[in-house]
């Protein structure tokens, strides 16, 4: 006689222990959802602490959050107000280095709003005794290009930053024909005083 099988419970054919053993499926729901299960039995058996532990996490994680996003926002003002000390030394720098024989002695005046009140006032000094008489005695006209910029991190921080310029002079004397280009370098402090960038000193590399 051939082998019988017993009937499963809906009549389908299947071994008895093989229809009860559980498939693949439910063993994978099953350990999908072991954290829920222990959650829920410690919720059952201590409610008022499960729920303290979940409100310190919540908060713990709006913390960090908000520290992270703090942190973006003050590098993301820290890098503008680079640009924003570089981009006022270039403009200002470059003024300072261009002037004529009809403009020289208004120099100062017209970039006073750029420069600090000590800056100022040494400029102006120089510009009288120095740079005007020479400017006019010589006919001499210079224009100044800012052809590169870097910032000099370990002289930067807070309310001040000092910047590398690298400038070209285009010089004419007189009545020269061929103007004379020179390349220089100048470091620039920069302070911001009441959230503008002024000049406060420039100097020669």
């Amino acid at each position: 006689m051939g082998r019988t099988h017993a009937q499963g419970p809906g009549g389908d054919g299947r071994s008895a222990d093989a229809g009860d053993r559980p498939g693949v499926g439910s063993r994978i729901v099953a350990v999908l959802t072991a954290p829920l299960r222990g959650f829920r039995r410690r919720l059952e058996h201590r409610p008022r602490r499960v729920l303290t532990e979940l409100a310190v996490a919540v908060v713990v994680c709006a913390l960090l959050a908000g520290g992270l996003w703090g942190f973006s926002a003050m590098s993301a003002s820290s890098a503008a107000g680079r640009a924003d000390a570089v981009a006022a030394a270039q403009r200002t720098t470059t003024a300072l280095l261009s002037y004529d024989p009809q403009g020289v002695n208004g120099l100062v005046d017209r970039v006073s709003g750029d420069l600090t009140e000590a800056f100022r006032t040494d400029y102006g000094t120089l510009i009288s005794q120095v740079i005007a008489p020479a400017t006019e005695q010589q006919q001499v006209t210079t224009e100044a290009e800012v052809v590169g910029t870097s910032v000099i991190p370990e002289e930067t921080g807070g309310d001040r930053l000092v910047a590398l310029l690298f400038v070209n002079q285009t010089t004419r004397a007189g009545q020269e024909g061929a103007p004379r280009i020179a390349g220089s370098r100048v470091k620039v402090t920069m302070d911001d005083v009441d959230g503008h960038w002024l000049v406060a000193d420039v100097k020669p590399v």
